[in-house]
């Protein structure tokens, strides 16, 4: 399992089903400048403070599949979704999965900028807007 988390792209949180962090990969000790051993056992919201407990409760209760959020830490932006692990039919725990948002602006003229955003989010936002409008 370590490896598949620190070969991720992203950020990762495993917490267990209290909601203790468990494990911590690389990319999200990277991006909160903070080892993996700070965080351990420490709750989700306490060091993802802009997550609200009740909505971790219910993902670990099994009564929400998905949480996506904008959240930051220490003064970076960052897209986060939560999901719940299952074994079975039981909630085992969740995987928190942070991607650093980067505004990229180019020049078009003196007189405005154009943003893009990159292909993950893209992906992340379209596939979260078919959820909301299904």
């Amino acid at each position: 399992m370590e490896t598949v988390l620190d070969t991720s792209i992203n950020g990762i949180i495993k917490i267990n089903r209290n909601g203790i962090i468990t494990n911590v990969n690389k990319k999200f000790e990277m991006l909160i400048n903070e080892t993996g051993d700070s965080l351990i056992s420490k709750k989700l919201t306490e060091v993802v403070t802009e997550i609200d407990e009740d909505i971790v409760n219910e993902i670990l209760s099994g009564t929400r599949d998905i949480y996506p959020a904008s959240v930051r830490m220490k003064r970076i932006t960052m897209i986060a979704t939560i999901v719940p692990v299952l074994n079975e039919t039981e909630v085992r725990g969740a995987i928190l999965s942070c991607y650093r948002f980067k505004k990229q602006a180019e020049s078009v003229d003196s007189r405005s900028t154009v943003s893009t955003i990159p292909s993950p989010l893209k992906r992340f936002f379209n596939c979260t807007l078919r959820q909301n409008i299904e």
